[in-house]
């Protein structure tokens, strides 16, 4: 489904250009899985996973393209050529858990982005869930649950969370509004990007939403679990990356504006080639960090310009990230709707 705004849909291959300015948004679903502009286009189309990318003004072109005109009516004139040239920007975001002071200030920080990869747990812990799943869904994005999405859905048994946890969660279920409820109801508990290039998942491939993968041991174990080259997982609040060489794998904690290097090659499902070390990889918490640092985290992904599919050139750019954001004003709300004591403080130290 692409939306209240789909005027037309046009099976592939069709031939397609630009929208006149002021432009509205044009959504093209591809073999490779990419996406231009429409908040919230979850879809599957023929088999195809989807990324959700693309500022209007950054075209894809493709001679085997399906391709959904949203937005007002405008006419649109199509061509078809074979190179695709792509300048992305994707934003990625884990364990939210309704603190929409920290969401709202990472997003301002990150500036402008095309996409938006949400890894789980946008409820939760916070005061205000519903802020940020609207927010979330003003974005082109792709979403993923966590376990405290499925607690607060009856998805999990509600004695798996501990009582401050279990508090907040049976308020979020009674407060959150009848969209956001249905909206956190449909999300796939993992998803694929770029392909067969990233998958998706809130906690482990082993585990969705219970494991914490924190030691060599356990992600050693996850690698041969997802055919990936990269995996993208939340749940730990705790930046990390894993690598795995040749079977070798070893730990990393990124550092603020520490850039990495990524291949990816949109069909990129095996390690048979030079493309570089699969990895597993945590952005850490953008509302409730666990590492001793109460900065929110997050990362962005850049794929560059020069990333064709006629030249099979495409190495992107991983930054982590951290940013202050005013913590006093998520617990003064916490306060005044009576949240447990235990769950305001830890935010002032990132525990």
């Amino acid at each position: 489904m692409l939306g209240e705004k789909a005027l037309a849909f046009l099976t592939f291959p069709q031939v397609f250009s630009s929208v006149p300015r002021p432009a509205y948004a044009l959504a093209i679903v591809c073999p490779w899985g990419v996406i231009l502009r429409e908040s919230s286009l979850h879809c599957i189309m023929g088999g195809y996973s989807v990324l959700l990318a693309g500022r209007l003004g950054r075209w894809a072109h493709h001679a085997s393209c399906a391709v959904a005109l949203l937005g007002g009516g405008r006419q649109v004139i199509i061509q078809s050529h074979r190179r695709v040239a792509l300048d992305l920007r994707i934003g990625i975001i884990s364990d939210v858990h309704g603190n929409y002071v920290a969401l709202r200030t990472v997003l301002e920080h990150m500036g402008d982005i095309d996409s938006l990869w949400c890894l789980g747990d946008l409820v939760g812990y916070g005061p205000q869930p519903n802020e940020c799943i609207d927010l979330v869904r003003q974005y082109p994005h792709l979403c993923i649950p966590g376990n405290h999405d499925w607690g607060m859905l009856g998805r999990l048994d509600a004695e798996s969370f501990n009582y401050e946890a279990r508090t907040v969660l049976e308020w979020t279920r009674k407060n959150l509004t009848s969209s956001n409820l249905s909206y956190m109801e449909g999300l796939p508990v993992t998803m694929k990007a770029f392909g067969q290039c990233f998958t998706l998942v809130h906690a482990s491939p082993r585990d969705p939403m219970w494991e914490y993968l924190l030691d060599l041991f356990d992600a050693a174990e996850c690698f041969p679990l997802f055919r990936s080259r990269y995996c993208f997982v939340g749940h730990t609040h705790v930046p990390l990356i894993f690598r795995d060489m040749s079977g070798v794998v070893k730990a990393a904690l990124p550092e603020p504006g520490e850039l990495i290097k990524l291949n990816v090659w949109p069909k990129m499902e095996t390690t048979d080639d030079d493309g570089g070390p699969r990895m597993i990889i945590n952005p850490g918490s953008v509302g409730q960090p666990r590492d001793g640092d109460p900065r929110a985290a997050f990362m962005v992904l850049d794929v560059p310009e020069n990333a064709t599919i006629a030249d099979w050139d495409w190495t992107a750019n991983l930054v982590f990230g951290r940013v202050e954001y005013q913590i006093g004003e998520t617990q003064d709300i916490m306060r005044s709707l009576g949240f447990p004591s235990k769950l305001v403080s830890r935010l002032d130290l990132g525990l």
